[in-house]
This record gives structure tokens, C-alpha cells and sequence, in this order.
């Protein structure tokens, strides 16, 4: 049986008992028994609670504003488009781009790296992109020229090359506990984290101090999930 009705046009699933719906293109808040909690006032999705905050981006001002459950804001963020970049990093099963002016497909990454994780939020200055708390302040000072949110108290950052960009890890105090030296990188599960150093089907698994734990490379290699992790085989080529 139905439990909420409302006329909505579009909603997002429940996260931590907080759903977002949008009535006349606007975007707003319900609790699990469709109480307004936000009446609908964003042009933007807004995205699903973690850590008991959502962020949602007001374009217009170049910003990012961070809900708590009662729908008030609990701290904004100014974050401008950067210089578009170009970088390649599996996922998830998806592909992430951030076009070069001259690619064909100016796409930015499908996940934005919006979400409080770990209670800290990615921030941007000056084109560079650094680490806040979530009540706003520096804690580690732009510098990168991309991030990604913590996980596993090791966050995934990505830095130009002369030639191409590569991928590292730092820790929370900001230290680069592992080289930006990858031309892939996955965010760590489960302790081990997916690499690559060539453009090629091979990948190793490293662990939080950038060892390779299984001293040997993997075809298509999977993050690690419920202690397993799938590795596969390169394509036959005829």
C-alpha cells in the first residue's frame, strides 16, 4: 500500500530517514511520514544524507550548501567550476572524465564530490581542491588539483604530470602516504585499494601504505567487497 503520497514530479530514495521531492521544479524535503520538512525551494537535487548533513548546489552563486535534518543550512561552501582537467579513473563499474577544452565530450565526473565523508568535506580555492570539517574550516589547504572524499581515512587525489596526471593517496593530516604515481586508482575497501601504473588491463592491490599485498597484477580487478574481489581476464584479440 502506498505510505506517502504527495504531488510530487520527482523524489530520491530515503537516506537516514530523509528523502528530497520536487514539486514545480524545486527541490525540498520529507521525513519517512512525508512531513515537509523543507518545503521545496532548490533548483538542484538535493543529495542524500550522510552523516547527518546533504549537500545541494545553488549554481547561480557557485556554492554548496550543506542541510541538516531539520532542513536548515549548517554551513555553505563557495565552490566555482575549476580549469577543466582531464583524468580517467574506474569506479564503480563507471568511468569519470573531466574534459580538456579540446575533448570532444566536455564532461565533468558523473559523482561530484560533494557528500560529507568521514567528517570531512572536499573544498575548492583558486582551481585547487583541499579538505574542510563540517563547520567549514581548513583542515587541509587546497593544493590538489582533484579530490575525493575519505574513505578509510585515505582520500584519493589526483595531480597533474607533465605528460598525464596521476593518481595518489593522502592521509588526514594531508601527508601523501601514497605517491601520486597511478594512472588508475580506486578508492580502498575493505583495506586494499585497486591501481594501475600502465595504460593497460593490469591492476595490483595496495594497502593503506602503498604495498602491493599480493605481489603479482591482476586482469580487470575489482574493489574487495565481503572479502572477495573479482579479477578477471583481458579480451581474446584475434
Amino acid at each position: 500500500t502506498t505510505k506517502i503520497k504527495g504531488s510530487y514530479s520527482d523524489v530520491s530514495a530515503f537516506a537516514q530517514n530523509r528523502a528530497a521531492v520536487c514539486v514545480n521544479d524545486k527541490w525540498g524535503l520529507i521525513d519517512c511520514s512525508g512531513k515537509v520538512i523543507l518545503a521545496p525551494a532548490y533548483d538542484e537535487e538535493i543529495r542524500p544524507f550522510r552523516e547527518g548533513l546533504a549537500a545541494v548546489v545553488v549554481s547561480k552563486d557557485n556554492r554548496i550548501d550543506y542541510l541538516n535534518a531539520d532542513g536548515k543550512i549548517q554551513f555553505s561552501l563557495v565552490r566555482p567550476s575549476p580549469e577543466p582537467i582531464n583524468f580517467r579513473s574506474l569506479e564503480c563499474g563507471r568511468s569519470e572524465f573531466v574534459a580538456t577544452k579540446g575533448d570532444a565530450y566536455p564532461w565533468r565526473p558523473v559523482d561530484l564530490n560533494y557528500d560529507v565523508s568521514e567528517g570531512l568535506v572536499v573544498i575548492e580555492e583558486n582551481g585547487k581542491f583541499g579538505y574542510a570539517d563540517v563547520s567549514g574550516r581548513t583542515i587541509i589547504a587546497p593544493r590538489f588539483d582533484y579530490c575525493w572524499p575519505f574513505v578509510e581515512d585515505r582520500a584519493r587525489v589526483f595531480q597533474r604530470a607533465a605528460v598525464k596526471g596521476h593518481f595518489g593517496f593522502i592521509d588526514r593530516t594531508g601527508d601523501e602516504v601514497i605517491p601520486c604515481k597511478y594512472v588508475e586508482a580506486h578508492d580502498f575497501s575493505e583495506g586494499f585499494a585497486v591501481v594501475a601504473t600502465h595504460d593497460d588491463d593490469h591492476s595490483v592491490y595496495i594497502d593503506y601504505s602503498g604495498r602491493n599485498v599480493f605481489g603479482q597484477p591482476f586482469p580487470q580487478a575489482q574493489s574487495f567487497h565481503d572479502g572477495r574481489a573479482f579479477v578477471g581476464r583481458p579480451p581474446l584479440r584475434l
